[in-house]
């Protein structure tokens, strides 16, 4: 399937439902912000099925700060790299506090962005991984629109080396970024699953304008 099918055409279906471009409830913190705090941060993890394979997700008091999929390398490996992305912070095994926020992060678009996000990175990060967040399911953008969007034209290899660091799969959705000649680029979870996530919203975004027009 070619990525290309996805992109935006610039035209609206008149009877397409209207779509919410709302950010979901975001906290972000720099590197030297969570040296200050991150050694009273718990963190709490937890394994559960997804449509794309088994992820880990790990919530904070402040939102959920990393969505893994586990199958590929394994849990161990997924779960190294959360205490390594979290070094100073307590990470603690408990799959009933993440429970719900697993069954929220696929129930649809509107359920999906009310979850809240911490995010840690770079400041250039950062900036990338909400421009991801404005990009609508069923669409996709060029890592060279990305770059323009936030201000840094040229910088679409930095914006894909953003798009690698991105801790919240499926969420803050990097795999809507795709190369300019409509080739898939990369993605650190498989490009399988990269496919399969696209072709599941645009079939998802395809059913919305089916029952809209009733």
């Amino acid at each position: 399937m070619h990525a290309r099918a996805f992109a935006s055409t610039g035209t609206e279906d008149a009877a397409a439902p209207a779509r919410d471009h709302r950010e979901p409830p975001i906290a972000t913190l720099t590197e030297e912000e969570y040296r200050a705090i991150g050694a009273d941060l718990r963190l709490r993890f937890g394994l559960h099925p997804t449509p794309f394979g088994t992820a880990l997700f790990v919530a904070s008091p402040r939102g959920l700060c990393r969505l893994a999929f586990a199958d590929t390398g394994g849990a161990a490996e997924a779960l190294a790299r959360a205490r390594a992305e979290w070094p100073l912070s307590p990470l603690l095994e408990d799959a009933d506090a993440t429970a719900d926020l697993a069954r929220r992060a696929f129930a649809g678009p509107a359920i999906e962005r009310g979850i809240p996000l911490l995010l840690k990175g770079t400041p250039f990060d950062l900036r990338v991984w909400r421009a991801l967040l404005a990009i609508p399911e069923g669409e996709v953008r060029s890592y060279g629109a990305i770059a323009a969007a936030i201000g840094a034209p040229g910088a679409s290899r930095a914006v894909g080396r953003a798009c690698g660091r991105n801790p919240i799969g499926w969420l803050v959705p990097c795999h809507r970024v795709i190369r300019a000649d409509g080739g898939l680029g990369g993605y650190g979870w498989g490009l399988e699953r990269k496919r399969a996530m696209l072709a599941y919203e645009a079939a998802r975004r395809k059913n919305a304008q089916l029952h809209a027009r009733g």
